[in-house]
């Protein structure tokens, strides 16, 4: 979902020529539903009500050719809590994405995504750590050059 949001706020932002520019979004977590299959392992496979808030700043500077940028995501005073379990978690991590890309779509672009979360269980509740790197490198020809795509959930 976070890398959904950090690219349709990327596309409204882009636009006439500019300096640096920067953005701060925040995003409510407010909700109920079920964990993603991976996190099942230590979460379980009851809803979990989600609460706290997704920070993501958003900077980037565009040219007559290229713009170039990053978004951060991180969250802020995340909870989980098992709707029948009662297992409390809380996330904490960052998500950062980094694009550079001919404004016209002649020429290479470059996209990379970090990703680091930890979803820390409460008392004897196992915890979730995700972690991944994804990378594409397109050249100006539009041929795949680099297609980097890893990802690693450990429960502890």
């Amino acid at each position: 979902m976070a890398l959904a949001v950090a690219l349709a706020v990327m596309t409204m932002m882009v636009g006439a020529a500019s300096a640096a520019v920067q953005e701060q979004i925040i995003i409510p977590l407010e909700g109920v539903g079920l964990p993603h299959p991976t996190d099942t392992t230590c979460l379980g496979e009851d809803l979990v009500h989600t609460a706290g808030r997704l920070s993501i700043t958003i900077a980037y500077t565009e040219n007559d050719n290229r713009v170039s940028g990053h978004a951060h995501f991180n969250p802020m005073g995340a909870k989980l809590v098992g709707v029948e379990s009662g297992r409390e978690f809380v996330g904490t991590g960052s998500t950062i994405e980094r694009f550079n890309e001919p404004v016209d779509g002649d020429g290479a672009t470059t996209f990379s995504v970090t990703n680091s979360f930890k979803i820390i269980g409460k008392g004897q509740t196992p915890s979730l750590r995700v972690q991944g790197v994804t990378h594409l490198t397109v050249n100006a020809a539009g041929e795949t050059t680099a297609d980097v795509d890893w990802t690693s959930v450990t429960c502890s």
